[in-house]
């Protein structure tokens, strides 16, 4: 929510220095990425190297990942668009796979608008980030695992523990209180396991990427948007929607939004997004422009 503020008050071409405020001078907690971020803008470091490693122990953290679920729903169709705005939030706090894990379900909400098969999404979702990275090779494992056990979850989450459960974090528990792992690629690697594996099923969806376990509630909070956006509001499960309506008009704490005002906010960004990037407002439709899936490196 405070990010969104940043780019509605702001605009799309929102700096890291604008998004480097409310990490700054907030008044909510904050850990890991987010915690040391605050601590390194306190200090002075400019708002583009905060997350970096050599600042940053936390830096491939699961800490963007979990803020970036707006810049995909404001970015539909336009995976290139939301890789821009990720790199200028996500550095803020994270660098690397930390910044990748953005672009990854960013790219995967880009495609939600327009396709419901979703293990087309998580391979679109894919092709957003580059081929050697961490991030991508544990969703190209994930992706081979879904072909080889292609009704079983369990059997693909052993396997993803087995391969991939080892990069702790450095403020979680130690080795004898059992693993924290709240790395982006890990985490990430749940949400896609939860969509190949959910068909299409909100709560299915949701309920294998929260068995996975780690950081189970940011997990599901993504894992839920993307199918969310699939599926639409009007087919979510009717207890799903019975039992969030007494919140929708909810202002959450630190921000001046709620659920409903924060949809609205994110529909009116979508299309000053499309139109600033190519697309039309033709009245009841919008063209949007047709961006390809691909990881578009900084140098290019």
């Amino acid at each position: 929510m405070a990010m969104l503020q940043v780019v509605a008050e702001q605009g799309l071409d929102a700096t890291p220095e604008d998004f480097a405020t409310p990490y700054r001078e907030g008044k909510y907690l904050v850990w890991h990425a987010n915690g040391q971020a605050r601590q390194n803008l306190l200090e002075g470091i400019p708002a583009e190297h905060a997350g970096h490693p050599y600042y940053n122990p936390h830096a491939d953290d699961i800490d963007f990942q979990i803020e970036c679920d707006y810049i995909g729903m404001i970015s539909p169709g336009m995976p290139e668009v939301a890789q821009d705005l990720c790199r200028r939030q996500g550095r803020v706090v994270n660098h690397g796979d930390g910044i990748y894990g953005g672009m990854f379900f960013t790219a995967m909400y880009a495609a939600s608008f327009f396709e419901d098969d979703p293990r087309k999404i998580v391979e679109l979702g894919r092709k957003a980030v580059p081929a050697d990275s961490a991030c991508g090779r544990i969703i190209d494992d994930v992706l081979g695992w879904h072909v080889e056990y292609p009704t079983d979850w369990r059997a693909t989450w052993g396997e993803i523990e087995k391969k991939w459960n080892h990069d702790l974090c450095p403020w979680g528990p130690t080795e004898n209180e059992g693993k924290f792992n709240i790395q982006a690629n890990f985490n990430g690697a749940y949400v896609a396991l939860g969509l190949l594996y959910g068909n299409r099923d909100f709560l299915k969806t949701i309920e294998i990427t929260n068995r996975s376990g780690q950081d189970t509630d940011s997990n599901v909070a993504n894992v839920g948007g993307i199918i969310g956006t699939v599926l639409g509001y009007e087919r979510f499960p009717k207890r799903v929607i019975e039992e969030i309506s007494p919140y929708m008009d909810r202002v959450y704490n630190h921000t001046k939004y709620s659920i409903l005002s924060a949809t609205d906010v994110c529909f009116r960004l979508a299309i000053e997004n499309v139109i600033q990037n190519g697309g039309k407002d033709a009245g009841e439709e919008l063209q949007i422009p047709n961006q390809p899936y691909t990881y578009v490196s900084e140098t290019e």
